[in-house]
Parts: structure tokens; sequence; C-alpha cells
């Protein structure tokens, strides 16, 4: 091999080698970067974005459930004011049209959950009563009357006994629509209300009549009932604490104040 072949070999060699290492150099220098560009999140970066997360969350989730509770007021008051209205038009209706003679008589709840006839006081400050008894002739009456939290009445009229201590056992049906079914009333705590005796029978004036004797006079009362409207809970009927209701504004007062018609002339 001549000096020249010789140098010609050794350069050759010596390039390959240079050759190499550039690449060895160019791939670690590739690899660095690489490595930098898919490197994690940090232990501090991820408790951050946990933090917000569940802030969001727990934002959404109580506007969810402030919504779902006003909704379901605004539910209960629409109800509840319709039972209202259905109780005091029917006591209007009824103590308007009564009789001419026998108007008005109190209903005595007796411990054995049946009912007597009263007539009503003629004090100036009345009497409570569990219910009415609204006379729609001389010996028929429709018992109108609050029992267990809840207001019924009957759909046919009541024959009324001689004996006045007689007890009645009614029949009720109870006050409101299909969608009062489940509505109560009781009363509001601290609030001037008689809770089992809400009818308050006042006799207020006598039209006397020629040649009616005088026990047969048209007598002419005023009756108030005052009472509070909760909601039912449950398929039991239980009713909903009171003074959370109360607190909770979730009722409706009735307050009807209501005079039997005078006989017409």
């Amino acid at each position: 091999m001549t000096i020249k072949s010789f140098a010609v070999l050794y350069l050759g060699r010596s390039n390959q080698v240079k050759l190499r290492k550039g690449s060895e150099m160019t791939e670690h220098r590739m690899g660095d970067s690489w490595r930098e560009k898919i490197r994690g999140f940090t232990l501090i970066e991820i408790l951050i974005a946990s933090l917000i997360f569940v802030t969001v969350a727990v934002m959404a989730v109580a506007a969810f459930a402030s919504a779902k509770k006003s909704n379901d007021q605004s539910s209960d008051m629409r109800v509840i004011n319709e039972c209202n209205h259905q109780i005091g038009d029917l006591l209007r209706a009824k103590v308007q049209g009564a009789d001419i003679e026998k108007r008005i008589y109190g209903l005595i709840k007796t411990d054995t959950d049946t009912y007597k006839l009263e007539k009503p006081s003629s004090l100036r400050d009345g009497k409570n009563y569990t219910g009415l008894a609204v006379f729609e002739s001389s010996n028929q009456f429709t018992p109108i009357f609050k029992q267990d939290g809840a207001y019924f009445y009957t759909d046919n009229p009541i024959e009324m006994n001689p004996d006045p201590i007689f007890a009645y056992n009614f029949t009720p049906v109870r006050l409101g629509s299909q969608d009062c079914q489940t509505y109560v009333s009781q009363s509001v705590p601290g609030a001037a209300i008689v809770k089992d005796k809400p009818f308050l029978v006042k006799q207020i004036n006598y039209f006397t009549v020629s040649g009616v004797p005088g026990d047969e006079q048209d007598k002419i009362y005023s009756i108030n009932l005052r009472d509070a409207i909760y909601r039912a809970r449950d398929t039991q009927m239980v009713i909903e604490d009171e003074q959370g209701s109360h607190e909770k504004g979730i009722y409706s007062i009735l307050d009807i104040n209501v005079v039997n018609s005078v006989r017409p002339l």
C-alpha cells in the first residue's frame, strides 16, 4: 500500500467517526427536547385544577338545589291556596243559604268521635266549635267540621234527630279537590287560633217577623273560621312540622268571616 492510499483510507475512516459522533450528538439533543415536551403536571398544578373543579361542582349543585326548593315551595303554596279557597267557598255558600228558622248549630265532638248539636251562645264573645251544622231545611243539615287536622263535610244532608243529646256519626268527605287530598290544616304557632275548635260562632242579632213566635225569630250569626293550611309530606298523611313550616312561610292563613243571610221579606 502506497503512502497516498494509506492517507486516503485514514481520512475516510476519520470522517466516518466524525459523522457518527455528530449523529449521536444530534440524537441526544433531540431526545432532550422530546422529553421536555412530554413533561407531566406538577402536584401543585393538579391540586389547583382539582380545587377549581370542586368549586364549580359545588356551585352548580347549590344552584340546582336552590332552584328545586323554590319550585317546590311555589307548588306547595299554589295548591295550599287552592285548598284554602275551596274551604272558604263551601262555607260561604252553605252559611248564606241556610234555612229560615234553624240556620246554624255548633258541632261538639265527643270522646267517641261522634258529634252533638248545640245552639250557638247569645253571648257577645260567642263560642268556638269543632264544626257547624248548617240547616238546608227545618230538619236537615250539612255538617262542616275539622277532624284530625283536615276539613270534612257530607255529600248528603243529615236528618236531625229529635233527641237534643243525640250523637251523630258522619261518613265524611274530605273537603277539597283531588290535589288537596294530601293537604291538612293546623295552627300557626303563637297565633290566636283555637287548634281543634276553629269555628267561632256569634249570635249578633234577631230579625223580628210579625206573627212569628219569639223563639223562631230569624237568628243572625257571625261565623269566623281562622286556621292555617299546611302540606302533608307522606302517604300516612303525617303533618309537616308546624314550626318549620311557619319559619319557611309555607302555609296559608284561612281567615273567613261570613254572616248567614237574612230571611226575605
